[in-house]
């Protein structure tokens, strides 16, 4: 769904030549760690079927015909329903914090041994940004460019 061509739960030897390989903090190759829990910890995918994702989330809140999800859900999905402080708030399955204009950003972040994942889109204009690593040793770079890019965003830098 959603266009994403390049995304599945379905490990397949077949997939091994087109796939990075994870690296732990000290550059060591990992293995392929096949976890049991596939919607937490299983999806294979690129950063442009995150974007992808984003883009279907974008066009079911403004209610764009065709969507996947109809606008209701979409506003359901992405509506806070827990405080999680310092003005942000949390949704089913983002965290929410102040966007420019008084708009919101959606944004999720994931990890498992050698990989870091972190996306974020501001909910009315639509504009997103999707982070992807394949080594542990980038988690705190990871972790300035997703809070630049929520100040981006958020209207607080250029």
């Amino acid at each position: 769904p959603c266009g994403m061509a390049s995304s599945s739960f379905d490990y397949s030897p077949a997939m091994a030549p087109v796939l990075a390989s994870p690296y732990d903090f000290f550059g060591k190759r990992l293995p392929n760690y096949l976890y049991t829990e596939k919607a937490a910890a299983g999806l294979y995918t690129t950063a442009g079927d995150l974007a992808r994702l984003l883009n279907e989330l974008y066009r079911s809140l403004h209610g764009a015909g065709g969507a996947v999800l109809d606008k209701g859900h979409a506003a359901l999905l992405t509506g806070a329903v827990a405080d999680a402080g310092g003005g942000h708030s949390m949704a089913l399955g983002y965290f929410l914090q102040p966007g420019a204009s008084g708009g919101r950003i959606i944004s999720h972040s994931g990890s498992n041994r050698g990989w870091y994942c972190w996306y974020a889109m501001e909910i009315e204009s639509g504009r997103g940004i999707v982070l992807l690593s394949n080594s542990e040793a980038a988690f705190s770079l990871m972790e300035e460019f997703s809070d630049a890019a929520g100040r981006i965003l958020a209207g607080e830098a250029k």
